[in-house]
């Protein structure tokens, strides 16, 4: 995890909001879903999708 970070994370971007998009992009993934317990969490998820296309 710390060599993604490191090497992959563009800055600003979380983990959790990186590894989203990356499960969004990947064709082997089917389904994902993601917890929340904030609207701010909801929001965070929800820009995932604006990061496809940079993973």
């Amino acid at each position: 995890m710390e060599k993604i970070a490191k090497n992959e994370l563009p800055a600003g971007v979380p983990m959790s909001q990186w590894a989203l998009a990356w499960c969004l992009k990947n064709d082997a993934v089917t389904s994902v879903i993601p917890g929340c317990k904030s609207v701010e969490q909801v929001e965070h998820n929800a820009a995932a999708a604006d990061l496809v296309g940079r993973v």
